[in-house]
């Protein structure tokens, strides 16, 4: 199967948690939680994908996608990722983060 550029998945963060520091469990350690709104593309679990700015980039790999019951926007969704290691980046909500593949 062949893909197309518009295949490519390519999501916009809006906000940003810390969930290994929210909750504390082993489980939950060195990960974030990234509202996205997906602009392209699909989410799945297991996907490499790169979180960027301008100037920035870092490679992570999607561990869980998380329904959010968020009236404000419907169309947010959570995905669960290992905390990046060489980028920075505050929990609460954030603008100029792009998640792409």
């Amino acid at each position: 199967m062949t893909g197309t550029i518009s295949d490519k998945l390519v999501a916009l963060v809006v906000e940003v948690t810390d969930v290994g520091e929210l909750f504390g469990t082993s489980v939950f350690k060195d990960r974030i939680g990234l509202d996205v709104r997906v602009v392209q593309g699909s989410l799945a679990i297991g996907k490499k994908v790169f979180l960027s700015r301008p100037g920035e980039q870092e490679e992570l790999e999607i561990v869980g996608i998380e329904m959010l019951r968020n009236p404000r926007d419907p169309n947010v969704v959570r995905i669960l990722c290992s905390k990046p290691k060489r980028l920075t980046i505050a929990s609460g909500t954030v603008e100029g983060w792009v998640i792409t593949e």
